[in-house]
């Protein structure tokens, strides 16, 4: 099996945390579960996990609290 992991911190050491979620973890997940219509990923950063979802057919709404430049920033999934 290929080893997966987590990617290098994508933010800038004095702002928010920002780690990117290997793809392939999307993959493993994509091969037991299947999702239906819009899936929303609320901690977008910049964006490994919605482009992956994107790749295998799903229309994905993409957002985060902060602006990583990708999807919607000021998006608090928690309010």
């Amino acid at each position: 099996m290929k080893k997966v992991g987590i990617t290098m911190r994508t933010a800038p050491p004095d702002g928010p945390d920002c780690y990117g979620t290997d793809p392939e973890f999307v993959r493993l997940l994509l091969q037991h579960e299947e999702f239906t219509g819009t899936v929303w990923e609320p901690c977008c950063g910049t964006g490994l996990i919605s482009e992956a979802l994107i790749a295998a057919g799903y229309r994905v709404k993409s957002s985060d609290l902060h602006d990583y430049g990708y999807g919607s920033s000021g998006v608090d999934f928690l309010q």
